[in-house]
């Protein structure tokens, strides 16, 4: 056996040809072999040059010193890597963190416009609580992808790497917090914490429900959206924790993989997604935008007249397929809208501030396996909250409201995706502000995740 191993071993580095490789990865790996037997324990594989593995689809197998031939996999595309598997959802959500980060003051003034004196400590506890239930579930001896000693060994890796890289960013950027208490709001610890223990749980009990991938990730997101409500951070600092968290824990785990390879291996990873055009799009998502008012003026009860300006707009947003094309849903979203008055000037007081209930008919139609186009139809109520300061008053009202889209969207992988959309919104203004109808077009994306 060991001659053989070092035969092959020379064949490569002389004739630049021979690969070895153990029969259980080359069949897990698609190759198909022709009256090979199954039971030998090694292979090797010759091919005439590098050259050759793109040229031919077939090649030599040397099994007990006899040659077979081997059926050659097609060459996988970058998309299909585990590199780019496990880091191409972390680098979007650090990517929209960046990009999200000259939008910031705006919708942070959407907290400040519906709920300004908000405080609440449960973030404290809830980004802990993913890991909580994976401890418990492994206690209670519920099968998890990895041994005791794989995971630890996994976690403990993430957590040294974690925590210094975040206090390091943070020591670095000295970014200010919202509430102006301390230059260290970027990235947001809790958020990377409340990450990292939702993707562990991910990679220890997703294999059981979407639903555990669901719950894990829910508890994530809620813990960075009520920093932002509790105004200690900016929305750029949660997505990019969002993404250090998931990056860092790829990391922890990347090391128990090198250091235990198959041992502690209860589970194995289903790396590869399966992507269908005819699955059922369902979805749950963090909706975001600039929302451009259409009218041309304003009017407050005195008729002074007000140019409305770019907004922000932000919200949740959910829908249940029957089918590939047609489902059920609801959105929510507070909205602001900036006026300036005929000095051009826009100041804080200066701001129409509404919240938006709809529910309706959301439509898909798909292109690709991954890509879609995306349309909905919402009917509503909006409120208004008054608006007085010194030059302008206008009283609290609530009309009905319509929304409809037009949208694509992209799956990352089976859970995760992101969404591009135009929105126009149409509300009934019963002589307020305008005459008939207040129109507004939103363009932004969603962050989906789908079940």
């Amino acid at each position: 056996m060991f001659l053989r191993n070092l035969f092959c071993g020379l064949l490569f580095f002389v004739f630049d040809g021979f690969v070895y490789a153990d029969s259980n990865d080359i069949i897990e790996s698609g190759y198909h072999l022709d009256t090979i037997d199954l039971s030998s324990e090694y292979l090797c594989l010759s091919v005439d040059s590098i050259s050759a593995l793109s040229s031919l689809d077939s090649s030599l197998v040397i099994v007990d010193d006899s040659l077979y031939n081997v059926e050659l996999p097609k060459k996988l595309k970058w998309v299909d890597t585990k590199l780019f598997y496990v880091t191409h959802i972390p680098l979007s959500l650090i990517s929209l963190g960046i990009i999200e980060k000259q939008f910031d003051k705006k919708t942070r003034q959407l907290r400040n416009d519906f709920m300004p004196s908000f405080h609440d400590e449960t973030d404290n506890y809830l980004q802990l609580a993913p890991v909580v239930v994976l401890y418990g579930m492994k206690a209670a001896g519920v099968k998890s992808r990895s041994s005791w000693s794989r995971m630890i060994v996994s976690h403990a890796a993430t957590v040294a790497f974690m925590f210094p890289l975040t206090r390091s960013l943070k020591s670095i950027f000295k970014v200010q917090r919202p509430d102006s208490s301390k230059p260290n709001s970027f990235p947001s610890g809790h958020t990377t914490t409340a990450f990292m223990t939702a993707t562990m749980l991910h990679k220890e009990y997703g294999y059981l429900s979407p639903w555990v991938t669901v719950g894990s990730y829910s508890c994530a997101t809620a813990t960075g959206l009520m920093r932002m409500a509790n105004n200690r951070h900016w929305y750029s600092d949660v997505l990019c924790g969002a993404g250090l968290g998931m990056l860092t824990t790829e990391f922890g785990y990347w090391i128990g993989d090198l250091l235990f390879k198959d041992k502690g291996l209860n589970v194995s990873d289903h790396r590869h997604n399966k992507f269908s055009k005819y699955d059922h799009p369902s979805f749950l998502s963090i909706c975001n935008g600039v929302n451009i008012p259409i009218n041309d003026h304003f009017y407050d009860k005195s008729g002074d007249i007000f140019s409305p300006t770019a907004g922000q707009s932000f919200g949740l947003e959910g829908a249940y397929y029957f089918s590939p094309y047609i489902g059920l849903g609801a959105k929510c979203c507070a909205t602001n809208i900036d006026l300036a008055d005929d000095y051009d000037t826009t100041c804080d007081n200066h701001v129409i501030r509404y919240c938006q209930v709809m529910s309706g008919v959301y439509g898909n139609l798909p292109v690709t396996d991954r890509t879609s186009f995306c349309s909905k139809f919402l009917l509503g109520h909006a409120h208004f909250k008054g608006l007085e300061c010194e030059n302008c008053d206008i009283d609290a009202f609530s009309v009905i409201c319509a929304n409809t889209e037009l949208g694509l969207t992209y799956k990352l992988d089976t859970h995760f995706g992101t969404r591009f959309s135009l929105n126009y919104n149409i509300l009934k203004s019963d002589n307020v502000l305008t005459e008939k109808f207040i129109h507004t077009l939103s363009i932004g994306g969603n962050i989906i995740f789908h079940f």
